[in-house]
């Protein structure tokens, strides 16, 4: 199911919707792939879809699971994702749940990791942070999300 999957990516990659429903496909068969391949078309969905807060989300739920399942935080760093984190939070400062799974990857990233912490410093991610929780002062969840990710970025 997977292969058809990015085959219909891949024919359909100008379509924000199939981007976004293929994504959630992804992430819903059983555990994301460990496989590059499947990355790659989820990250050329957040480039080609920058604008669409539905494909970033989406993009980020599934390497948020990519992350839980197995430690691919160097790699998927390698592969520029905390830029793409980043910016898809300057475009959807607006989106809520947006902002909160950004938050919940950039902790992954940065957990235990001095190199990612010190990457997403300089990509601007804790004053994105700051900004999300600031927008969103009255959702003491994500407020709080960020907040401590802000200190574990900055504590390495």
């Amino acid at each position: 199911a997977k292969k058809k999957v990015i085959g219909a990516m891949s024919y359909h990659a100008e379509s924000a919707n199939l981007q976004d429903c293929a994504i959630s496909a992804l992430w819903n068969l059983a555990s994301p792939s460990m496989d590059k391949t499947y990355w790659e078309m989820v990250l050329h969905a957040m480039d080609m879809h920058a604008d669409v807060a539905t494909v970033q989300g989406s993009a980020l739920g599934y390497f948020r699971s990519v992350m839980f399942y197995s430690d691919n935080r160097d790699t998927l760093m390698r592969l520029d994702l905390g830029s793409r984190i980043v910016s898809a939070m300057v475009r959807h400062r607006n989106e809520e749940m947006l902002q909160f799974k950004a938050c919940a990857v950039l902790w992954i990233l940065a957990e235990h990791h001095p190199f990612n912490c010190w990457t997403l410093q300089n990509l601007g991610a804790v004053e994105q942070l700051q900004r999300a929780a600031d927008n969103f002062s009255s959702n003491t969840n994500l407020k709080r999300a960020c907040q401590q990710t802000i200190i574990w970025i900055l504590d390495y």
